[in-house]
């Protein structure tokens, strides 16, 4: 959780401060096969520059990625495989409806699904108390309110259906 949300700080700080333009951390596959590698991980990552949108990602990480560390925490193995799995099919299914090249929305609506989709626990977002299993399709009304597209949180949504199976 700490690395995952300090990149994302790291990123947007260095994009708001104009140091390096956020087309660098975006997934353009003519750019990947000329060897530009590391935009096959940065589109996890960067979460925008700094806004509501950021505020957000950084508030849902810091809520639900410490419950699958927990519950992974002996499973390292299995935590990556899912990781691996979910980079993989967001992949996928963003190259299919045409939203691959920034895809930190779809992962982080995936990892709250998966550790949401068993959960009686309520949860607090923005004040309201929300039941855990209810927690994604929240977090969708939520980009839905401030004018995001849900085609990303949809496809996190399957991506982490997937995983289950």
């Amino acid at each position: 959780t700490l690395a995952y949300v300090g990149g994302s700080i790291a990123m947007a700080a260095v994009v708001s401060m104009k140091i390096i333009g956020y087309g660098w951390f975006l997934l353009f596959f003519d750019e990947l096969f000329k060897g530009q590698l590391w935009r096959l991980i940065t589109p996890y990552i960067f979460a925008g520059s700094f806004g509501f949108a950021f505020l957000t990602h950084v508030i849902f990480s810091v809520m639900f990625l410490p419950q699958l560390e927990r519950k992974y925490l002996k499973h390292r193995g299995d935590l990556f495989i899912m990781l691996l799995f979910l980079w993989f099919s967001i992949l996928v299914f963003s190259y299919i409806v045409g939203y691959h090249y920034y895809m930190t929305p779809q992962l982080l609506e995936a990892l709250v699904y998966i550790s949401c989709k068993n959960s009686t626990a309520i949860f607090s977002i923005w004040g309201i108390p929300v039941k855990g299993q209810y927690v994604p399709f929240v977090h969708l009304l939520i980009d839905i309110l401030v004018g995001q597209s849900i085609i990303p949180g949809l496809i996190g949504i399957v991506s982490g259906r997937c995983q289950h199976f």
